[in-house]
């Protein structure tokens, strides 16, 4: 019998994320893209958070990133991307499991965003901080690499 300390929760996505999780990855994997620029918009509760964790998710596995910053409007919202245990997400593409050592909240600390931007293999694959905190940062010199100044 295994403890309830081990055993892993389990999300599955609902058919509407699922819909929207095929829809985004279609076109994440398309070849020819210059800036991709999507909006996800819906109700409170509706299940965002685990609609874009389940898309970096597979993303990162995928190798079509390799890494991402995701930027909240709030505080309770960056906590909501950060866990404590792994989890597994079920879609139409299968299960991946999310692994909380790769996913970490910023908070207000400039260095750690700064150093995961700029890092050739950051030991996190996932930071999250909030919208206020990269309005603060972005006016130090050198905040941003080079690379991301195109989209």
């Amino acid at each position: 019998m295994v403890s309830k300390q081990h055993q892993r929760s389990v999300k599955t996505l609902r058919a509407y994320q699922n819909n929207f999780l095929r829809y985004f990855l279609r076109y994440l994997l398309l070849q020819e893209k210059d800036c991709l620029e999507y909006l996800l918009s819906s109700t409170t509760g509706s299940g965002k958070t685990l609609i874009l964790q389940a898309i970096v998710g597979h993303a990162l596995r995928a190798g079509v990133i390799d890494r991402a910053l995701i930027i909240t409007p709030q505080v309770q919202i960056e906590s909501g991307f950060t866990f404590k245990a792994p989890f597994e997400i079920r879609s139409y593409k299968g299960s991946i499991t999310l692994d909380p050592r790769k996913w970490e909240a910023a908070r207000t600390s400039t260095s750690q965003v700064k150093g995961f931007l700029h890092a050739h293999s950051p030991r996190q694959d996932v930071m999250v901080t909030t919208h206020s905190a990269v309005v603060r940062w972005v006016k130090e010199p050198g905040f941003l690499p080079e690379d991301l100044s195109g989209c």
